[in-house]
């Protein structure tokens, strides 16, 4: 999430609610700092 703004190629996130070792919470703050960025569904801002 710090570095978000440098992505640069398609990213594709994969994430399950029933992950152990990361809560779906992070996974969720990712997506919402992607948005912040201006990045939509397959494109880059």
């Amino acid at each position: 999430m710090t570095h978000v703004e440098n992505l640069s190629l398609p990213l594709c996130v994969l994430h399950g609610v029933n992950d152990r070792r990361v809560p779906v919470s992070q996974a969720r703050r990712f997506r919402e700092a992607l948005d912040a960025h201006g990045f939509t569904d397959g494109e880059a801002g």
